[in-house]
């Protein structure tokens, strides 16, 4: 018998203007360091004007695989969120990345050594930096997983 354990959720609003490219999506947050394979070329954004979105932030307090983290929001009516979430997030909210680090598992990059990976809000070294994190690894238990809530199918 497997026990369900509902996570703790945590909602941002937050505006993405998708009329801005990606470099200036990232400029924008201010951060001391972004990874340099943070590019539109690796992560291409699609999307029109400016969009108003809540970010839904779960918090599993556990270890968990990348897979089983997706699993767990589909099963909340959630998907994960992508890395214009992450720059809007970033740049209206730059201290809460200070307090736990943040994953975007709706943008995922494959690298040369083939390896995926994942935009990252945290704080390290003692500035705020929008990284990539391995899809792979698993994450520990002070992570966060911003979401959006699924949008209905059409009929």
């Amino acid at each position: 018998m497997t026990t369900t354990i509902n996570p703790a959720v945590t909602t941002y609003p937050v505006t993405i203007d998708y009329r801005k490219p990606l470099d200036e999506m990232v400029k924008a947050g201010k951060y001391d360091y972004a990874n340099p394979d943070i590019t539109a070329k690796h992560f291409p954004i699609q999307g029109d004007g400016e969009v108003a979105v809540e970010l839904v932030f779960v918090h599993f307090d556990r270890y968990i695989e990348s897979d089983d983290a997706v699993a767990e929001l589909n099963r909340l009516g959630l998907e994960p969120a992508r890395l214009e979430h992450a720059c809007a997030f970033g740049k209206k909210y730059p201290d809460v990345q200070r307090q736990f680090p943040i994953v975007f598992l709706g943008s995922v990059w494959s690298g040369a050594d083939g390896r995926r990976r994942v935009p990252c809000l945290g704080y390290w070294s003692g500035g705020r930096e929008l990284g990539l994190g391995d899809w792979g690894g698993g994450w520990g238990r002070d992570y966060r997983f911003a979401a959006v809530r699924k949008v209905p199918a059409a009929i």
